[in-house]
């Protein structure tokens, strides 16, 4: 078997000037044929996976964040006939696809247990794995962001990503928060003040803006909703959304399907429910919808705040897919 290793030089972890030649010593060791290959723009790991594709390339390994394994998926559909089987070695801030797999350690121990499973297995289908949907999200007026407004004076584009969770309205609004000063201290603290913001009466002025309704037509599996009016928009295939809260509670356990939660439950009704989210249980109230869905379509009265696996950008009409199902190789 033949591995590439794609390593993100830009994320969190990966930024140790040995760890190219950490990695290629033990797959040499592990006596696994393996290319380490270093990046740090789309354009250079798009020019990877054409070369390895080219060289005969069994797995890919995608050593990074969230935002990484994105990118590595989006640049590898129209290169490679299907997707090799994946590893992960997380090398971001957050890692929320990662442990929603169970893949935690660090990066070396979790490259020489995938090695020896490598090394073991005759071929790539006897090799322990677990299968998780992808999302195909479409946006038809893409803007650039201007700090957290879009610029609406920039022409619109098309762009389709993918990635396991999309959010909107609050959840988009969260994570422009969490970049200005990005980490797991950061996001904790910001989920504290979400909650105690949201528990004042009406809720105080940061929950107000980060739960500020959103209008929009929302259509699931070609119907179109009554509701009109959103403070959460979350899709996902998988459960763990971040910090543990486990909100598409129903994420992965339907192959080809995700999850859809759309809420205007109020402020302070939403932030009671934390021990919910937590458990991974449904949230109680209305107006809300909570289903299993192949597509969605989203319309919004203007340009919205946007996210996927990390990544804010911003537009009005978005199209939700189930993409490619990726096999991901798990250590063990």
């Amino acid at each position: 078997m033949r591995v590439a290793a794609i390593v993100n030089r830009n994320a969190k972890r990966t930024r140790d000037p040995a760890l190219v030649s950490t990695l290629e010593r033990a797959a040499q060791q592990a006596g696994v044929r393996a290319a380490i290959v270093p990046t740090t723009s789309v354009e250079e790991l798009s020019h990877a996976l054409r070369e390895q594709r080219d060289q005969g390339c069994d797995a890919l390994t995608m050593c990074g964040g969230d935002g990484s394994l994105a990118a590595l998926i989006a640049a590898a559909v129209p290169i490679f006939p299907s997707l090799p089987p994946i590893i992960l070695l997380p090398g971001g801030t957050m890692n929320t696809v990662a442990r929603n797999l169970g893949v935690r350690g660090s990066i070396p121990a979790l490259w020489s247990r995938a090695l020896r499973n490598l090394a073991q297995a005759a071929d790539s289908p006897r090799l322990p794995t677990a299968s998780v949907d992808v999302m195909r999200v479409t946006v038809h007026d893409e803007r650039p962001l201007l700090k957290t407004e879009p610029d609406l004076s920039a022409t619109p584009s098309e762009r389709t990503r993918y990635g396991f969770i999309f959010g909107a309205a609050m959840g988009a609004r969260y994570l422009a928060a969490y970049d200005s000063r990005p980490g797991p201290a950061w996001a904790t603290w910001l989920a504290l003040r979400t909650v105690g913001s949201s528990l004042i009466p009406g809720g105080g002025p940061f929950a107000r803006w980060l739960f500020s309704p959103a209008q929009a037509e929302l259509s699931i599996d070609g119907k179109t909703l009554d509701e009109h009016a959103f403070r959460i928009v979350l899709c996902a295939t998988v459960p763990d959304v971040g910090l543990g809260f486990r909100v598409p509670w129903q994420a992965g356990r339907v192959p080809g399907r995700f999850h859809v939660v759309a809420s205007g439950i109020p402020i302070t009704r939403n932030a009671l429910q934390l021990p919910r989210m937590l458990r991974g249980q449904p949230l109680v109230g209305s107006p809300h919808v909570d289903r299993l869905a192949q597509t969605a379509t989203l319309a919004f009265e203007r340009p919205q705040q946007l996210t996927l696996d990390g990544e804010v950008f911003s537009g009005s009409h978005i199209e939700l897919a189930v993409g490619p199902a990726l096999q991901i190789l798990l250590p063990t």
